[in-house]
């Protein structure tokens, strides 16, 4: 962990850069900042708030075109759509149709997931569909950039162009870069997926995986050889990690809790250079067993550290999360009321899940909690 938490503070630096660039190029290129000297200061606060207003929906666009970016690159190179996400609207492919749905991903502020064209000798095109984003970005930032310079007259610019182009910019480096914080980004996954074949395999797996779940399949009832990895595979490389965290979840969907146990042992040894996020999303399922093996006497003190007490409150309302809250309120707090008022929350965020298959996995996890609580506490998940 501490060469995670070394890593975690240089990402953050980095950002802290590039955002105190951002901010620089912005200030230099704003009329409200440039003529703060000779404005009266309810002018100055009028052009901030419209200058807050602008870096807003700069960045809101160009997420949609860094997105779009991935959607049509993916395309070009035999992806199929599986679905886009923008904050926390998602658009997903159920079949023949398209439905609007309702997700958020602790660490990211879009996606757009795609089902994987087939492999051929163990390869898959992976570049432009990573770095698709990236390139979008930096094309739509040259675009105003170049319309920046075309139009500006004197002392008028225009502002709203320059705070694309510079948007656009730092998206690109935010992404392109390689770095793995909470989730990899796409330039980490560009450039990390060419050195291992079972790397490769791994991004492939994840994205048929999500494709099967966004079509309503269990991941129990997925192919399983899809989660069979070579032996000495080298779990330092998250990516591959990351597809040990796959089986996990398959035997939690199994009820297979003694192999699941296995694997989190495995996971969460060491030996796995596991990404934050899933590393707590490990813990949650580790609590969960936890709870079942021990009740009232189970010790959940590794899920109120700092790290992982974040995330998880970012995540709060993310299905398997709130399946272990609900085991741990019902059986180590023996606390009902709590337990269906997560129960009511758990029914709520299900009518806009984008996966009903995980939901229903979710259901059956929390009515195995149930029935371990004893008869007097049995409730009706489902209607």
């Amino acid at each position: 962990m501490k060469k995670n938490s070394i890593w975690n503070k240089t990402v953050r630096f980095l950002n802290i850069l590039l955002g105190l660039g951002l901010g620089a190029g912005i200030a230099i290129m704003s009329p409200v900042m440039r003529n703060i000297r000779h404005i009266t200061f309810g002018q100055y606060l009028i052009g901030l708030g419209l200058l807050l207003i602008k870096i807003y929906l700069a960045f809101f666009l160009q997420l949609i075109f860094h997105e779009g970016g991935h959607l049509i690159f993916g395309l070009l190179t035999g992806y199929g759509f599986s679905s886009f996400r923008i904050l926390n609207f998602m658009l997903i492919r159920k079949g023949n149709r398209i439905e609007l749905k309702k997700h958020s991903l602790s660490g990211t502020s879009g996606q757009c997931l795609m089902s994987p064209p087939g492999m051929k000798d163990g390869r898959i095109p992976y570049v432009l569909y990573n770095l698709g984003g990236v390139l979008m970005n930096l094309i739509v930032s040259a675009l105003c950039a170049g319309l920046f310079f075309l139009l500006r007259s004197g002392e008028k610019y225009p502002e709203f162009l320059s705070i694309m182009a510079l948007a656009g910019v730092y998206i690109a480096l935010t992404n392109g870069i390689p770095l793995n914080a909470t989730v990899p980004n796409d330039g980490h996954n560009a450039f990390y997926l060419g050195k291992d074949p079972v790397g490769l395999r791994s991004f492939w797996v994840q994205l048929a995986v999500n494709a099967e779940s966004a079509q309503e399949k269990r991941i129990k009832d997925m192919p399983e050889e899809w989660f069979i990895i070579p032996e000495g595979a080298d779990m330092s490389n998250n990516l591959i990690a990351s597809w040990l965290t796959l089986t996990e979840n398959r035997a939690m969907d199994l009820h297979d809790f003694g192999k699941a146990k296995q694997i989190l042992d495995r996971l969460l040894g060491g030996e796995c250079e596991l990404v934050e996020l899933y590393r707590v999303l490990m813990l949650n399922d580790r609590a969960y067993i936890d709870i079942l093996e021990k009740g009232k006497d189970a010790d959940l003190s590794y899920l109120e550290e700092k790290d992982a007490a974040a995330v998880l409150k970012q995540m709060r309302n993310y299905p398997s999360v709130m399946r272990t809250d609900y085991a741990s309120a019902l059986i180590a707090k023996q606390d009902r009321n709590e337990a269906e008022k997560i129960l009511d929350r758990f029914r709520k965020i299900a009518l806009t899940y984008p996966s009903g298959a995980d939901i229903a996995a979710e259901a059956e996890l929390m009515e195995i909690a149930d029935s371990a609580a004893g008869p007097e506490e049995t409730v009706q998940l489902t209607d």
